[in-house]
Order: C-alpha cells, then sequence, then structure tokens
C-alpha cells in the first residue's frame, strides 16, 4: 500500500512539474506554417508574373487581353482543379469532383468577381456581352443534365461538353480578330 501511495505521489508530482513546463511547439505546426507562408508568397509572386506574361503575350499575338485570359490564363490557373477532379473521379468521389467544378465556377463569379470589382469596377469589355450569353446558353444545356435523374454525365455528354469549349474559344478567337 505504500508503493501505491508512494507512485500516485510521484504521478501527481511528475504531473505538476510537467503543467509548470513550458510548452514546446509542435515542429509539424512550425512546419506546415512556414509551407503555407511559402506556398501563399509564390502564389502572389506566380498570380504577378502571369498577369504580366498574359499581357506580353496578348500584345505580341495581337489579340486583345481578355481573350488570353479566358484561354491560356484560365486553363493554368485551373489546373489544380482538373488535377483534383481527375483524381476524384479515378477514386470513385464523383460527387468531390462535381462539387469542385460547381464551387469553384460559383466562388470565381460571385465572390472574386465581386472582390475584384469591390477594388476596382470591372467594364464588360467588347466581346464580354458573348461570354455571358454563353454562360447563360450554356447553363440552359445543363440544366436537362441536371434534372434528368440520372445522376451523372455520360461519356457522350463530355464530348459535347469538350466540343463546346473547343467551339467557344475558336467563336471568341475569331471575334477578337475582327
Amino acid at each position: 500500500m505504500a508503493e501505491r501511495l508512494a507512485g500516485r505521489a510521484e504521478d501527481a508530482f511528475v504531473a505538476e512539474v510537467r503543467a509548470e513546463m513550458p510548452r514546446r511547439r509542435d515542429p509539424a505546426l512550425v512546419q506546415d506554417a512556414a509551407v503555407t507562408l511559402a506556398g501563399l508568397v509564390g502564389v502572389s509572386l506566380g498570380a504577378g508574373w502571369t498577369v504580366d506574361g498574359a499581357t506580353g503575350l496578348a500584345r505580341l499575338l495581337g489579340l486583345p487581353e481578355n481573350v488570353i485570359g479566358l484561354t491560356i490564363v484560365s486553363a493554368g490557373t485551373t489546373l489544380p482543379e482538373l488535377i483534383t477532379c481527375v483524381m476524384a473521379a479515378r477514386r470513385g468521389s464523383a460527387d468531390i469532383a462535381l462539387g469542385n467544378v460547381v464551387g469553384s465556377n460559383i466562388f470565381n463569379l460571385l465572390f472574386i468577381a465581386g472582390i475584384v470589382a469591390t477594388i476596382h469596377p470591372m467594364p464588360i469589355p467588347p466581346g464580354g456581352q458573348l461570354d455571358l450569353l454563353f454562360m447563360a446558353g450554356l447553363s440552359a444545356i445543363l440544366l436537362p443534365i441536371a434534372i434528368s435523374g440520372q445522376r451523372r454525365i455520360l461519356r457522350s455528354e463530355a464530348v459535347v461538353l469538350l466540343g463546346l469549349y473547343g467551339g467557344y474559344v475558336l467563336v471568341r478567337t475569331l471575334w477578337a480578330a475582327r
């Protein structure tokens, strides 16, 4: 019994000493914070370089900047989404893939456009009405898929979506070249 009391007293003493000791930072937390900060710095630098490079490219090709933004820049900034969606689809997580696509588009259209227009009003460039009409038309085309109850986008429908994108890029580029 004396041993038990001594053991409990020792446990209590160790617990009290630990409580008084300054807590060490978790090295994983510090490392994760540093990686996050480095990533944010990299994204900020990369965004500036992307804008500068896209502007220069548009001038070299004689295209309006919004055409470069609608094609090259949008494709480049969407690559992380593409990779996320492909990985989700390969793992059988179609809900994550579709949620990522829809959520990202809603976020870009409402939140990012709202923030940017709050900082500096965004005029709709020449041909911008075409982009807005295309988006509205595409929404109308996707509506039957959404309400059909199939709960999937078939490969044939996916080919149509890819064809629509290709057609959009072609029409938009030709429109800008006029």
